[in-house]
């Protein structure tokens, strides 16, 4: 008798403190996180359009902030209970116009200009598959979209010579739906201190593409900060000019929780 009354003790004392945060956290809760990723845009050119063979490209964030027009980043969360939504946003549109002398005499002039807009965003549904006083487990399911558009031209003149002007347009877009499931969370590092993390996988318009992140905040009452690192890959199917897309940077994020 006595050793069935210890287990269910033991269990009890282990169920206690999941137990009392899921009632402290039963009611609505609602969390925005703005916040600032600077990736560094690599990838893979395929054969076709390159050329033959590969190209590798690769972008850093202070090549194309100097094109920077508007964006916007920001993550928002609501919460009942251990079911949640959640939605993550990030626009960036860049822009740029550059004139070029080349030669002395007559001289030639090149003005180029551009315009690149960039759209993710992703929408989960999960649950809380754990939680305590040391932090929270969640598991989810979605969807993300990656799209890209794009418009620019090319303008050639003599103006010296008296020559006419020769101007080479292009433009293009594309959208990149993917299925994704995955874990986020956080763990608790005393009181204020926390590591919040989150990883996901799918495939869809890609054959396979992943997102991880990872870093480490502070919090006080309803605001925190957090400092980390965040990486997406996206591995194309055969037909498309791009054969690898990665992204991957620092991140600065202030979450507000209500």
């Amino acid at each position: 008798m006595i050793r069935p009354l210890a287990f269910a003790a033991l269990a009890a004392t282990l169920a206690a403190p999941a137990a009392a945060a899921d009632s402290a956290t039963s009611g609505w809760q609602f969390e925005v996180v703005p916040y600032v990723w600077l990736p560094t845009i690599g990838g893979t050119f395929r054969g076709d359009a390159a050329g033959g063979g590969s190209t590798d490209f690769e972008i850093k964030p202070g090549s194309y902030l100097k094109g920077f027009e508007s964006g916007i980043a920001v993550t928002g969360e609501v919460r009942k209970g251990r079911v949640f939504v959640y939605s993550d946003l990030m626009y960036l549109r860049l822009g740029s116009d550059k004139s070029t002398v080349i030669g002395v005499d007559p001289g030639l002039v090149l003005d180029t200009s551009f315009t690149l807009r960039m759209t993710m965003w992703s929408a989960v549904g999960g649950y809380t598959v754990a939680t305590g006083s040391w932090g929270r487990v969640d598991a989810f399911a979605g969807a993300r979209l990656a799209g890209t558009e794009f418009d620019g031209s090319f303008d050639l003149s003599l103006p010296l010579a008296g020559t006419g002007r020769s101007t080479t347009s292009f433009s293009g877009s594309e959208a990149i739906w993917n299925g994704i499931i995955g874990t986020k969370g956080r763990i608790q590092l005393g009181r204020n201190w926390f590591l919040p993390f989150y990883a996901d996988i799918g495939t869809g318009d890609s054959d396979f593409t992943y997102q991880l992140a990872g870093g480490i905040g502070y919090q006080t009452g309803w605001l925190g900060v957090s400092l980390g690192w965040r990486a997406l890959v996206m591995n194309q199917p055969a037909d498309e000019p791009v054969d690898r897309l990665t992204l991957g940077g620092p991140t600065l994020a202030f979450n507000m929780n209500f």
